[in-house]
C-alpha cells in the first residue's frame, strides 16, 4: 500500500500565465486609481471655494481646473512621443506646439499663484488669467479640428485602425489617444473660463 502511494503523485499545478499576472495587475492599479479618484473628487468638493468667495487661486474651480488641464496634456505627450508620427505634417506639428504652450503657460499660472508671485505681473492676475483661457481654447480648437483631419482622414491618414498594425505598438493607437484627450482638455479650458469670471481670488500667502 505504502509502495502504491509513493507511486502516484498528486497533480501539479500549472503555474499562471504572466499574461494573467499582467491583467491582474491592471485590474488591481484600476481599482486603487478609482478609489484614489473618489477620495480627492471629495476632499475637492469639501474644499474648494464657492461664487463670491474671496479665496487663493487654487481653491477655486479654476485653479482646479488648470492642475486637471495639465495632467491631461501630460497624457496627450505621452502618446506623441509613443510612435505618433506627428512630425509628417506641419499642421501636426502645431498642434504639438499648441499643447506644449497651454502646458508651460498653464503650469507657469499654477507656479506663480502657489509662490504668491501673482502682485508683480502689470496687471491684475485674474484678468491675465481670463486672457489666456480665452486663448488657450482658441488654440485648442484649432487643435481639434486639425488634428483629426490629418490623422483620420483618408487623404492624410487612416480612418480606421489598419488591420497590419500589431496591437500595444500602433501609431493609430497613439493618434487615437491624441484625438480624445484634445477634446478632453477643449471642454477643461472651456468649463475653465466660464468659472474664471464667476470667482474672486487673492494671491496665495
Amino acid at each position: 500500500m505504502g509502495a502504491f502511494a509513493s507511486g502516484v503523485q498528486s497533480p501539479q499545478v500549472p503555474p499562471e500565465p504572466a499574461g494573467c499576472l499582467a491583467r491582474d495587475f491592471r485590474l488591481a492599479a484600476s481599482v486603487f486609481a478609482g478609489l484614489l479618484f473618489l477620495a480627492y473628487a471629495v476632499e475637492v468638493a469639501l474644499t474648494r471655494a464657492r461664487p463670491g468667495q474671496v479665496a487663493s487661486y487654487m481653491a477655486t474651480m479654476s485653479g482646479l481646473l488648470k492642475i486637471v488641464q495639465a495632467f491631461v496634456a501630460c497624457i496627450i505627450f505621452g502618446a506623441l512621443v509613443h510612435d505618433s508620427h506627428y512630425r509628417r505634417y506641419v499642421a501636426t506639428q502645431w498642434c504639438v506646439a499648441v499643447y506644449s504652450l497651454c502646458f508651460l503657460a498653464t503650469v507657469a499660472v499654477v507656479a506663480l499663484s502657489v509662490m504668491g508671485h501673482t502682485g508683480g505681473l502689470g496687471c491684475p492676475f485674474d484678468r491675465l488669467v481670463v486672457v489666456y483661457t480665452f486663448l488657450a481654447v482658441l488654440l485648442y480648437l484649432s487643435a481639434a479640428v486639425i488634428w483629426p483631419v490629418f490623422c483620420f482622414d483618408p487623404k492624410y491618414g487612416e480612418p480606421r485602425r489598419p488591420p497590419y498594425c500589431p496591437r500595444g505598438s500602433c501609431p493609430w493607437d497613439s493618434q487615437l489617444v491624441v484625438a480624445i484627450f484634445t477634446y478632453v482638455n477643449l471642454l477643461l479650458y472651456v468649463a475653465d473660463l466660464a468659472y474664471s469670471q464667476r470667482i474672486r481670488f487673492v494671491p496665495a500667502l
